[in-house]
């Protein structure tokens, strides 16, 4: 932009720049201005100390199409900021209200051990630290499948141990129906 700057100065030789106001022999400190001039405009800084000079078209233009990038730049910078920020806190939102529904589906089992209660906790705590957790599943699917399957276990034993069907098989396969088993509340 800075070389760019010190070209559109000299390409209308009948018009004044701020070259020939600034540093008319100069090139070193030429180019110092022109860095400067251009890091002040693309940040939006623009102290107004080095200008185009008026009459010189060229030089206008240049400058609104630097202010211009400068401008997209620092709204893409600014958007992709939000963005970023949005998305956590909706992220972190979706897992609070997951955990919410965990706690609110576990009162419906007053009789809940505390130890599988604490377990179920410390395990909500663990995903939350390390964030593994895609926050795209709600409630039990927020468990891992031993949690989940000791919770509906634990949750639908009664209404299990009344069927024939699941007295005449093992432990295990009951265990792995409770989890495919959906509470009408």
């Amino acid at each position: 932009m800075a070389c760019c700057w010190i070209l559109a100065s000299g390409i209308y030789d009948e018009s004044d720049s701020w070259v020939d106001t600034l540093a008319p022999a100069d090139v070193a400190k030429q180019y110092s201005i022109a860095v400067y001039w251009a890091i002040t405009t693309l940040t939006t800084i623009g102290y107004g100390d080095v200008t185009p000079v008026l009459g010189n078209n060229l030089e206008m233009w240049f400058t609104v199409f630097v202010m211009f990038c400068g401008a997209m730049c620092y709204a893409f910078v600014v958007g992709k900021i939000t963005e970023y920020v949005g998305s956590k806190h909706a992220a972190r939102s979706h897992f609070e209200l997951n955990v919410q529904n965990l706690k609110s589906y576990m009162k419906y089992f007053p009789n809940l051990p505390s130890d599988l209660k604490d377990r179920i906790y410390r395990y909500c705590l663990y995903i939350r630290q390390t964030e593994k957790v895609k926050y795209k599943r709600s409630g039990l699917k927020l468990l891992s499948p031993a949690l989940r399957q000791e919770l509906a276990l634990f949750c639908h034993i009664e209404i299990m141990s009344e069927s024939p069907l699941f007295n005449a098989v093992g432990t295990s396969i009951v265990a792995e129906a409770s989890t495919l088993l959906k509470p009408v509340l």
